[in-house]
């Protein structure tokens, strides 16, 4: 809905500020379930389904459709779902390279929802309000680098610029994590490594381009799939690899194994980036020589 009702050159920023919002949820989330749960433990769950239906009925009723008639694609059945999108993407290979460097991305983000709390407790010892002050101290600063600073960085320098820069700064708070030794250390990498949100925004941007505009929705789906299959793969590997180095038998108790992982992620991205990138200006350069 964003590519379509957005230029191109300002996509980047609105998928930054639809990011800022997940990162103002990821604050405010938490901390209305636990005042919900004085009221029981199912409270929650009412209150979640309520938002749901007022999101359903905003988006029926009063929300206008994104894409004009002239722009409409005839439907079919093979592409109506988030695996048939993803494998249509064949037919663009130079945004089926970018997908591949989402979903390693991806991967390598898990590492947060899926062992940060394991970690904390295993390496610092946090309580749980500590944990609950971390985790709202990273997504606040989330909420800032996607909400104000991805627009502005991607219209000075462009989303082939900005993109590395989110993966430079994840893999550098990644290994931070690893590799820190005192509790203090965790505050200064966490509000500062949320400009690693402007990885994503600046992906997503990237990949609409490459794209008309009747395929931004089958472009949602395969970044949807990319999204699952991450999702299905990552939190697996990644409390695996924390709990065997933190176990009694691991051959050195290295509690960070899993942050040491997510930075190779980090890093493979910005090659396999890089290397996409040079395909995609490779055929743009040799047009421009033969002029």
């Amino acid at each position: 809905y964003v590519a379509d009702v957005t230029p191109p050159e300002k996509r980047a920023a609105n998928f930054g500020l639809i990011g800022a919002m997940f990162g103002l949820g990821f604050i405010l989330g938490p901390a209305l379930g636990g005042l919900l749960g004085k009221f029981g433990p199912r409270a929650p769950f009412f209150a979640a389904a309520g938002l749901a239906a007022l999101n359903f009925i905003y988006g029926f009723v009063v929300l206008p459709e994104s894409l004009p008639k002239e722009r409409r694609r005839a439907f079919d059945l093979k592409r109506a779902n988030p695996l048939g999108a993803l494998v249509s993407l064949r037919s663009a290979p130079h945004v089926l390279g970018f997908a591949l460097v989402a979903f390693c991305w991806q991967l390598a983000f898990h590492v947060y929802p899926s062992t940060w709390s394991f970690f904390a407790i295993a390496k610092f010892e946090l309580e749980p309000v500590a944990i609950g002050g971390t985790l709202a101290l990273s997504g606040l600063s989330m909420m800032i680098a996607q909400g104000f600073l991805t627009g502005r960085i991607v219209a000075r320098i462009g989303e082939s610029r900005a993109a590395p820069i989110g993966f430079l700064v994840g893999a550098a708070a990644f290994l931070s994590y690893a590799f820190m030794t005192e509790q203090w250390m965790l505050y200064p990498v966490l509000a500062l490594g949320g400009m690693q949100g402007i990885a994503m925004p600046s992906l997503n941007a990237l990949m609409s381009r490459e794209l008309g505009p009747e395929r931004q929705g089958e472009l949602s789906g395969a970044m949807a799939s990319i999204m699952g299959l991450s999702s299905i793969i990552g939190p697996y590997v990644l409390t695996q690899t924390m709990a065997y180095y933190s176990s009694p038998s691991a051959p050195v108790y290295f509690p960070g194994a899993a942050f040491l992982l997510a930075a190779g992620c980090a890093l493979l991205c910005l090659l396999l980036f890089e290397l996409q990138l040079r395909r995609v200006r490779g055929p743009a350069r040799r047009a421009r020589a033969t002029r």
